[in-house]
């Protein structure tokens, strides 16, 4: 049995009294340890005061602690003292006062180290405890014992004698020297990167964040009070030096020394590099690895380290597969303690997995994981081989690889189940670049928790050595999908910084299992090829003290209306950011922010309301010390806190933060009730609302601020903190006033450009505003609306601003619509004044668009663009006519172009017609144009209706604007016209007349752009004063788009001196821009300042050409005016802005030598500047030190300027922790006023991020052993860490000039890290989602249900381990002990691949390609996919992609396929054209297909339904079933045979395409033939179906008959028989003495023969005349006088209507009277002479007009069909009619030949022509006259022959004979003598010769006029005076012979 006597803790208390919360000491006779079972501590007194009873007593004792000696709580309060002969237990919950004793109940809770157990404790062990406590506290028990030794990471415990409480704000330090950590007592366990203390009764545990340096003495300190009892009495604490412990020296011990010449039989592995090596099942693996070129394959294993054995037989688990030579190969293991390998140097099978289970004995290759997708996604493909990438395993069975070395997946791959069947890829590629970047062989280290850590890597070639290596470290927490920086390089904030580059390739790298990071060896950066060095410093991870501080006491400034910053007043309801350093957030519970309104001093004044006192405001001084830890206030009697402030002071050079009195306000607050804030606001106070955007705290007072006051914000201390929780003090004072803004008028319109009713703009015109002050650009768009044009928006972005001018420019596809008026309005908020006052809207002005010479409407075939629409209500009768609802050309329309076909539409509620009984009417502003009976419309289908439509569909009805009858214009450019439509011109279904109605519209006026370019807004304007003198480039808009000109005088800028500057022509310095000019002098021209002049010349530049749609609308007119500005300039400033590093934060850390590591890397930076800047157009790089890490750069655009300084936010995380940053200003990236650049500044602006992992350098000189001949110094190593936390490291290669010279080595040495093991928890794999099949949740959406996994603890933690605690933060340690779970959603998979190969079988045939099945994947699983057929296909169903398993789901096979289609919808026969009748005979099984077709019984592929067509119709073809659709036939017309009269002639049908039913066709005649009918149509009277047609009427050609010859006088003729017809009439001519063969017949012997034949070889010209035998030329005249030649002449005769308006002071009746008729008709003839040349293109002489009759002048003329008719006057007038209004003129005119006479006909007939004819005529006239013409149409022209007799010219031929038929030679003969010409013997000879033989049957009418020959001559053809001036033998005049 084991003895014990009892003692306390308390030794000076009297016996046998105890504090009530005292540690009992519990002494033996031998060393002891805890048993199992329970140590009870009871209360006796309840029996008794005095004494303990045992079992038997009445009254049970009262248990008031039972403890469980072998649980948690046990452990920590049951403690074994010294060398085991003692323990102290941690009491709790003792009574003052009372009786207390020890008991156990069994035996065996307390045994010795043999494991004898105590027997139960029933008596004795009694104690008191005390009922008062005066006495100070005392520590019974320190851990680790003073002076004595721990590890880095270790916890401090404190043993008291009595239950202690921690003061209010006390705190421990702990330092070693170079790493110190002050630890709050309020700092929460669960505080990120803090340290903290935990105080549980009697006993205080110390957990720092930090781990201190290895051989390093430790210091506690604790002052006085930290601790106390709970009787309030403190303990004293420790004095610096009283507490003092070591951190065990971390040097690693020799296990094995280095052999290169291993001993016979000794078992020893070779020398190596690279080699594997893990510690799994308790026992080290050895594996590979190599030496120079030589790999190795061994495998050993040992349980200590100091011995190995070399397993022998290591075979493959797969016989074809020999186990892998490796080297440098990333491995992880298990919780089975499986080791994986992949890759590495040496393999030559790189991307195959292998795994042993049995310490290496066999491995086992694995097969290739299949992947799966991460999301929706299709999987991509794993890596063929891996090389340069990473492994770990994550919760002890979840494998990932980070492959991120050049030219891989760039990816990281995360296995889902222990055997590796399946993967994912995580991270990279779809899901962005990796965050790391590009890199090789990074270590990959899973932490307890799940993490990873991904540590270092680098960009060398193969296995070389080179200086582009990382030193960073990233985590994951989430299995590798997302990862954050934790440090840029390993020596981040610690001392060795300065003297150290870094760690190169080939380090070693482990994880304790307590999740800290070693790095031993690797290359020395700086050493490559032959000076190859290694290292032998071995770095550990901490975590440091984290953000304990905040990066700036104070925010960097607030906006807007910052008094000190000095930045412009704000607005009343403005919001207010405060722009603070680093990401914050808020404590809401710590109060409000304020906003205090600034008053004087002396303002003290009593606020009341209703008669009642609520508080006293009273000015104070209160002084600010800017500290963190406290401020100086003063009193005053009715306030009871104070606001503090603090002053900062800057200037050029120097930044204080000085300690300075201001006035402030404080307030006494009775009561207030309000839902919020929900703290107490002092009356006259405004609260505000706060709320957070990153580094910026934004407040928004609950009302208004008051016009023109300051207030100062007033931020409550706490209220703002980091994210860390680091806690900002009370902010307020005169950083944080803010001034309001005094103005309170918006900025408003005072003039637009173009003026207000201004009128000819251009409908291109810009807009330009001036404002009443100088404004920016807010919201919405400009509008120009005119009632019928086409309405323009001008959005903000097509507007420049120039201080009050804004500068609208219209875009190129934008325009007005000419002629309308245009009214500007704007919106509301469009301008903003620089106190951010907006506009108000309304309307600018309005001005008119000039009428120019196009329209981009179509007014003649679509009508309305967007018809209108309307909905009739239910109150409408239908008896009312339908609503009328508008036109087209809309009602007042100005760009209507004056041309023929303009169509006019009217629309309607209802569609409506054209009425029998009304007419249309053309006006202008006069009179009555055109009138048109709207009968004319015709309603019948497809009939040709010249003026009206009906577009029912529309409900619109269309009119063609009339010509003037003949097919002439009678719309003219610039005049309005109407249409009106009188009462019943229109009639709806029901036969309502609609009621007069009409429109107008006016033409345009065709005029172009003549106008000048017009300045409208410019840089500077003329009387400008304080112009700046950095001013260099001047702008100037123009109210349209401008080009340069060529050869432009210079630009001239005129100094103060005289000194001109010049910008010439073709210089870059002069440019155009649309509707800018801009002119660009050198920089700093005026620095100098004074009265400075600018000459823009009006040459220099002018607008553009406009040319739309080929019309010309004008353009290339110069300037208006040339530009001359006079201002005066003020003297640039000529110090440059430069970059104050002492504004700048963080401060500028200038030395190499300390860099401070303090500033977080998600802050704001803030530049400071000498004097105010402006954004400029270029770059801040924020360039990093370490390799690897991407240079910042931001544009200056992005930051936030306040005056001199300009805060600066680097996108999260575009910083990272842990690295030194230099900060590059472009020298434009801000300027000065004036405009001048940064000037650099000699300083570096540099600056350090937080890391948020720090290193610390283990120990020094690893390795060495002076025994040996290797070195300490290596590279590649192998390492690995065991179950007690000691990391083994084995071999490397030597540095290259050391005494191996490179060579490897096999030494093996020891660390003991003295650290704890964590326990580490993980989830569990795949355990199955909730549903089978894929349903649709509550939002429809297709999932597999659910999957809960499990998180189980697989490691335990050792006893001063980190726990695991479960989601309710209870530690939960112990193994599988279950504490978490998480549930996720099974997504429903998706076919990843498209249906057909490569993964699937071939596709359907009869597809119309194969590229749209490429789009058919990620298809949800039980969705399908249409199989798409060429036509005629139909496809059996669809693809159908069907759930395979969770993860993927697969396209059902067979496929569908592509097979014949059926028609089960019947043919459309009833839109078929001429459709008659179906033929049920000749369709497929007699079926009606009109109706027994359907879904279920369709028409099979090839059936036929067979049809007829209408009478004179006939189907080509049947209705057949092809592939799903009826081929369509159709009813093609039938072929009418030729009328059987018809000879000579023929049928033209090709207007119809042939003679087919229907075609009307033209009867064409042989010539000579006459027409008995113009036209005859095919058609038939029969009702039966496809009836044969026939031409009715039958027509012929009748031929025609040339009469009898009639140029006999001197000729005698012989008819062969009594026919005159065509071609059977002949006839010999023979000329009687005194005349002889002349004319055609020329030189041809008499007779002559002569024969009937046409007049023209033309068909249709049905006459015909007497021709030459000879050679069938026109016989014409052909006896002549002896001496007399023949000349024919071919003339003209056509027919003018139109109307004569004579001048106002003459009448028509005076133009007709003697004194001017000759003129008249003399003028007349000129101006048809100028209007046929014009028309006919060929000139006429005046002398080629033959006769005029005038009907206005009493000629008597008759117009019919196009022709004119003399009619004879029968003395009293009625033969004759005199037009007045509308009157004729009847002309006649000769022409050189036949082809000319063609030509004139032929243009007379074309309307161009014809409008020529009318506008040269009526022109003219009118310039000669003074007469206008007007209504003018024309008749064609007729073409007669005429013959003159007159003396030979010598220009006669004879007909030469044909010899071989006529021997007598050439007869002929010379008429050139005049001796020889035989003569008429009469002085004057002239005559009618009437005929030609035209004859043709009344179908062509003869035409007379009055002859005129010398004088005039009376009716009767009788004149004595001429007969007189015969007989003086006058001179010959030309005889005229009409034919």
């Amino acid at each position: 049995r084991l003895s014990v006597k009892m003692s306390f803790a308390l030794a000076p208390k009297p016996e046998p009294l105890a504090a009530r919360g005292s540690t009992l000491r519990m002494s033996f006779d031998e060393a002891v340890e805890p048993g199992s079972g329970e140590l009870i501590i009871v209360d006796c007194s309840p029996g008794n005061a005095s004494r303990c009873h045992g079992d038997g007593d009445d009254v049970p004792d009262e248990e008031v602690m039972i403890l469980d000696v072998s649980s948690a709580e046990g452990k920590e309060r049951l403690k074994v003292e010294g060398d085991g002969s003692s323990m102290l237990l941690v009491t709790k919950n003792l009574q003052p006062g009372r009786l207390h004793a020890i008991r156990t109940y069994v035996q065996g809770v307390i045994t010795d180290k043999a494991k004898n157990q105590l027997l139960p404790i029933v008596d004795g062990w009694w104690f008191w405890v005390q009922p008062d406590d005066a006495r100070i506290p005392e520590v019974f028990l320190k851990l680790p014992v003073n002076g004595s030794d721990a590890p880095p990471d270790t916890n401090i415990t404190l043993f008291f004698g009595e239950n202690i409480q921690p003061a209010a704000e006390g705190y421990i330090s702990l330092s070693d020297g170079e790493i110190m950590e002050n630890i709050s007592l309020e700092t929460s366990p669960q505080a990120n990167g803090k340290g903290y203390a935990i105080i549980r009764d009697s006993m205080v545990i110390i957990n720092p964040s930090v781990d201190f340096t290895q051989g390093k003495m430790v210091t506690l300190y604790m002052e006085e009070g930290t601790f106390s009892d709970f009787a309030g009495n403190p303990f004293p604490g420790f004095a610096a030096g009283e507490y003092v412990f070591r951190i065990s020296p971390p040097e690693f011990e020799m296990v094995l020394e280095y052999e290169r010449y291993l001993k016979f039989r000794e078992p020893r592995f070779q020398p190596r590099e690279g080699a594997l090596l893990q510690f799994t099942n308790h026992t080290f693996l050895l594996y590979g690895g190599r030496r120079g070129e030589e790999c190795y394959a061994d495998s050993w294993i040992s349980k200590t380290g100091d011995e190995w054995i070399q397993l022998k037989g290591v075979k493959s688990l797969n016989h074809d597969d020999k186990v892998p030579m490796i080297a440098n190969a990333p491995s992880a293991v298990d919780y089975r303690g499986c080791v994986w390998i992949i890759g590495g140097d040496c393999n030559n099978d790189p991307g195959r997995f292998w795994i042993t289970c049995d310490v290496g004995r066999s491995w086992d290759p694995i097969e290739r994981p299949i992947v799966i997708p991460f999301g929706p996604e299709v999987p991509p493909k794993l890596p063929e081989f891996f090389y340069g990438h990473a492994i770990a395993i994550i919760g002890g069975w979840q494998m990932i690889i980070v492959d991120a070395a050049p030219n891989t997946s760039h990816a990281v791959w995360r296995w889902i189940s222990i055997e590796a069947e399946r993967v994912q890829r995580v991270a990279g590629e779809k899901f962005g670049p990796l965050p790391f970047g590009e890199r090789s062989d990074p270590k990959l280290l899973a932490t307890a928790n799940g993490g990873l850590y991904l540590v270092g890597g680098h960009l060398c070639f193969a296995r070389s050595l080179c200086d582009q290596v990382f030193n960073d470290v990233w985590f994951s927490p989430d299995g590798g999908e997302s990862w954050q920086c934790k440090t840029t390089s390993f020596a981040a904030g610690w001392p060795l910084r300065p003297a150290w580059n870094g760690i190169g390739r080939y380090s070693a790298v482990a994880l304790t299992q307590d999740d800290t990071i070693y790095i031993m060896g690797g290359h020395k950066l700086g050493s490559n090829g032959v000076n190859a060095t290694g290292t032998n410093v071995v770095l550990s991870s901490f975590g440091g003290q984290g953000d304990i501080k905040l990066s700036d006491r104070r925010p960097y400034v607030v906006r807007p209306g910052s008094v000190l910053a000095g930045l412009k007043p704000a607005l009343p309801h403005d919001r207010f950011a405060v722009y603070f350093g680093e990401l914050i957030m808020l404590n809401l519970s710590e109060g409000v922010v304020l906003f205090y309104e600034q008053i004087p001093e002396e303002d003290n004044r009593t606020f009341t309301t209703t008669g009642t006192t609520i508080f006293t405001r009273t000015s104070t001084s209160s002084t600010y010390t800017d500290t963190s830890t406290a401020s100086s206030t003063s009193s005053t009697t009715s306030s009871t806190s104070t606001i503090t402030s603090s002053t900062s002071t800057i200037t050029t050079s120097t930044s204080t933060r000085t300690s300075t009195t201001i006035t402030s306000t404080s307030y006494t607050t009775v009561s207030l009730t309000t839902p919020w804030p929900p703290f107490p606001v002092p009356p006259g106070a405004i609260p505000a609302r706060a709320t957070v955007n990153g580094t910026v705290l934004l407040l928004k007072p609950k009302r208004n601020l008051e016009s023109g006051r300051n207030y100062v914000i007033d931020i409550p201390a706490g209220f703002v903190q980091d994210i860390a929780g680091n806690k900002f003090n009370h902010i307020t004072g005169e950083d944080m006033e803010v001034s309001i803004s005094t103005d309170v008028e918006p900025p408003y319109l005072v003039d637009m450009w173009p003026a207000n009713e201004s009128d000819s703009n251009q409908p291109w015109s810009h807009i330009c505003f001036y404002m009443s002050e100088p404004v920016t650009l807010g919201t919405g768009s400009l509008k120009l609306t005119a009632p019928q044009g086409e309405t323009v928006e001008i959005p903000m972005e097509d507007a420049t601003v120039l201080n009050d001018q804004v500068i609208f420019r219209m875009a190129p596809s934008q325009r007005l619509t000419y002629g309308q008026e245009y009214t500007v309005s704007y919106p509301a908020g469009m301008f903003v004044d620089s106190a951010s006052l907006e506009s108000l809207g309304g309307e600018a002005g309005s001005f008119t668009v000039m009428s120019g010479p196009l329209t981009l409407r179509d007014y003649k075939d679509n009508g309305m663009p967007d018809p209108p629409t309307y909905t009739p209500s239910s109150e409408e009768e239908e008896l009312e006519f339908p609503k009328y609802l508008g036109s087209w050309p809309q009602r007042g329309a100005t760009d209507v172009p004056a041309e023929l076909d303009i169509a006019v539409w009217f629309y309607f509620s209802a569609p409506v017609t054209w009425s029998s009984v009304g007419y249309a009417s053309l006006f202008n502003d006069t009179h009555t144009m055109r009138e048109i009976a709207t009968s004319n419309y015709s309603h019948v289908p497809n009939a040709s209706n010249e003026y009206f439509s009906v577009y029912p569909e529309l409900n619109a009805v269309k009119m063609v604007v009339p010509h003037n009858g003949s097919g002439a214009l009678l719309l003219q450019p610039g005049y309005r016209y109407g249409i009106s439509l009188s009462e019943g011109a229109l009639q709806d279904s029901n036969g309502n007349l609609s009621m007069p109605m009409g429109t107008y519209f006016d033409c345009l006026a065709m005029a172009q752009d003549f106008s000048s370019p017009t300045l409208v807004a410019s840089t500077v304007a003329d009387g400008d004063v304080e112009v700046k003198g950095s001013l260099h480039k001047f702008d100037f808009y123009f109210n349209e788009d401008i080009q340069l000109r060529t050869k432009i005088p210079p630009v001239i800028l005129t100094a103060p001196t005289g000194k001109t500057y010049r910008i010439l022509e073709n210089s870059p310095d002069l440019r155009v821009d649309k509707n800018k000019l801009s002119v660009t002098f050198e920089q700093h021209v005026m620095k100098d300042g004074g009265q400075w002049m600018l000459n823009v010349d009006r040459y220099i530049y002018q607008d553009m050409k406009r040319l739309t749609r080929g019309v010309d609308e004008g353009g290339l007119n110069a300037g208006s005016r040339t530009i001359i500005q006079t201002f005066l300039v003020a003297p640039e400033d000529v110090e440059r802005a430069h970059l104050n590093l002492t504004f700048c934060y963080p401060p500028s850390e200038e030395t190499y030598d300390d860099f401070a590591y303090e500033f977080p890397h998600t802050g704001s930076i803030l530049l400071g500047f000498n004097k105010d800047v402006f954004v400029g157009e270029g770059m801040i790089h924020i360039i990093p030190r370490s390799f690897g890490v991407p240079t910042i750069i931001i544009p200056a655009t992005s930051t936030r300027i306040n005056g001199q300084l300009v805060i600066v936010s680097p996108p999260v995380p575009s910083l990272l922790p842990g690295e030194v940053y230099d900060l590059i200003l472009d020298e434009n990236a801000f300027y000065d006023f004036d405009g001048y650049m940064l000037e650099e500044i000699e300083e570096r602006y540099i600056f350090s991020t937080q890391p948020l992992l720090r290193f610390q350098k283990v120990g020094s000189e690893h390795w060495e052993d002076t025994n040996s001949e290797a070195p300490g110094q290596r590279l590649a190593p192998a390492a690995a860490v065991d179950a007690a936390n000691r990391i083994f490291l084995i071999g490397g290669r030597s540095s290259t000039l050391s005494l191996l010279q490179g060579d490897a080595m096999n030494d093996v040495w020891m660390l003991r890290t003295d650290r704890e093991v964590s326990c580490a928890s993980s989830f569990e794999g795949e355990v199955g989602c909730s549903y089978e099949n894929c349903k649709p949740d509550e939002n429809g959406v297709f999932t597999l249900g659910t999957e809960t996994q499990r998180r189980f603890v697989y490691q335990k933690r050792s006893v001063a381990g980190v726990d695991c605690f479960n989601v309710e933060g209870q530690r939960r340690s112990q193994m599988l002990a279950e504490i978490d779970s998480r549930t996720n959603e099974c997504p429903c998979p998706t076919c990843t691949s498209y249906p057909g190969p490569p993964d699937g079988p071939d596709l359907p045939l009869y597809m119309p390609n194969t590229e749209y099945i490429q789009e058919y994947v990620l298809v949800p699983s039980a969705d399908t996919r249409p199989l798409l057929c060429v036509t005629g296909r139909t496809p059996t169903g669809n693809f159908s992609c069907n759930l395979y398993d969770r993860y993927f789901a697969i396209y059902d096979t067979p496929y569908p396929t592509c097979e014949n289609s059926t028609c089960p919808v019947p043919p459309d026969f009833e839109n078929l054209d001429r459709f008659a009748v179906l033929d049920l005979n000749g369709s497929t099984d007699g079926r009606n297909c009109s109706s027994n077709l359907s879904h279920d019984d369709p028409m099979p592929h090839g059936g036929i339904c067979a049809i007829k067509c209408e009478p004179g119709w006939k189907a080509d073809n049947v209705y057949r079933c092809d592939q799903g659709k009826f081929r369509v036939p159709q009813c093609w017309r039938q072929v009418c045979p030729n009328p059987p009269l018809l000879q000579n002639g023929r049928l033209d049908c090709s207007e119809f395409g042939g003679p087919f039913q229907g075609a009307e066709c033209e009867l064409v005649c042989e010539p000579g033939f006459g027409l008995s009918h113009l036209t005859t149509t095919c058609g038939t009277d029969s009702d039966e179906p496809e009836a044969q047609p026939f031409f009715t009427p039958s027509v012929y050609c009748s031929e025609s008959i040339c009469g009898d010859y009639k140029y006999t006088e001197g000729a005698t003729i012989e008819y062969d028989s009594d026919s005159r017809a065509i071609h059977t009439a002949s006839a010999r001519i023979t000329c009687t003495d005194g005349y002889e063969v002349a004319g055609s017949a020329l030189g041809l012997p008499d007779p002559i023969e002569l024969w009937c034949g046409p007049m023209y070889e033309e068909e249709n010209s049905p006459l015909v005349e007497w021709k030459l035998g000879y050679n069938g030329a026109r016989a014409g005249l052909i006896c002549a006088p002896y001496g007399m030649a023949v000349y024919p002449k071919v003339g003209l005769t056509g027919t003018i209507i139109l109307t004569l308006t004579p001048p106002a002071d003459i009448t028509i009746d005076e133009f007709c009277g003697p004194q001017y008729e000759e003129k008249f008709y003399q003028d007349v003839s000129i101006s048809i002479v100028m209007a046929l040349s014009s028309a006919g293109g060929l000139v006429l002489e005046t002398e080629a007009v033959t006769g005029i009759l005038v009907g206005a002048c009493g000629d008597v003329v008759a117009y019919d069909n196009n022709s004119i008719i003399r009619e004879e006057d029968d003395g009293d007038g009625t033969g004759a009619r005199r037009l007045s209004a509308e009157s004729a003129i009847a002309y006649s005119v000769k022409v050189a030949d036949d082809a000319e006479a063609t030509l004139f006909q032929k243009a007379i007939n074309n309307p161009e022509a014809r409008t020529a004819f009318a506008r040269v005529f009526s022109l003219a006239l009118l310039s000669q006259t003074g007469i206008v013409v007007t209504d003018v149409m024309l008749s064609d022209l007729a073409k007669d022959v005429l013959y003159e007799l007159k003396p030979p010219d010598g220009t006669q031929t004879a007909i030469v004979l044909n010899t071989s038929s006529n021997n007598s030679g050439n007869d002929t003969e010379d008429f050139s003598g005049d001796d020889e010409l035989p003569f008429t013997s009469s002085p004057a000879f002239f005559g009618i010769v009437a005929g030609a033989g035209v004859c043709c049957c009344g179908c062509i009418g003869a035409l007379f006029w009055r002859r005129y020959y010398g004088t005039k001559v009376d009716p009767d053809g009788e004149d004595p005076e001429e007969e007189s001036d015969f007989e003086e033998d006058p001179e010959i005049e030309d005889v005229v012979v009409h034919a």
